[in-house]
């Protein structure tokens, strides 16, 4: 980058000096061509890369408490040395908590967790996970949906006050 911007400099420099109206003018395109170009991708580069956790952990956020323990629902990568989880949901909600891989969505495993101190249920993936079967429809109907959109959504697993499960399962 730094070549490129030394070259673009005496570029400028050259056509600057010639004096004629067409090469200053040409100089001043250049400038604001770069200026346009830096801006537009500096934008990119400040924006999530992860936009689908990013978006999900906000929402999380806006319900749950900063330590709240969280069920994320397959926020991982799979790779040959194993199965890494991707914390961002995490981190942008300020909670912790246990990832799930696709073979272990059951109501039975996210119960235990909601029994451990699991007070919210988070996903990033409801596209994939909505063709792997029913499990997100059975969620929904155990749990109540906090936030939802065509990427994310969040449950409620405890009320806020702690209650009791006989409380809070229909």
């Amino acid at each position: 980058m730094v070549p490129a911007a030394a070259a673009f400099g005496l570029g400028f420099a050259a056509l600057w000096r010639r004096r004629s109206r067409w090469a200053r003018g040409l100089a001043v395109v250049l400038v604001l061509a770069t200026i346009v170009f830096g801006v537009r991708r500096g934008v990119a580069m400040m924006a999530p890369l992860f936009a689908r956790q990013h978006a999900a952990g906000k929402a999380l956020g806006r319900v749950a408490r900063p330590g709240d323990l969280v069920v994320n629902l397959g926020a991982f990568t799979r790779h040959k040395g194993g199965d890494d989880f991707e914390p961002n949901i995490f981190y942008y909600s300020r909670t912790h908590g246990w990832v799930l891989r696709p073979e272990e969505y059951r109501l039975g495993v996210v119960d235990s967790l909601a029994r451990r101190g699991a007070r919210f249920a988070v996903t990033s993936r409801v596209r994939e996970i909505a063709r792997q079967g029913h499990f997100l429809d059975s969620l929904d109907r155990r749990y109540g949906v906090l936030d939802s959109t065509a990427d994310y959504r969040v449950w409620a697993l405890a009320p806020a006050d702690g209650g009791s499960e006989e409380e809070r399962t229909p």
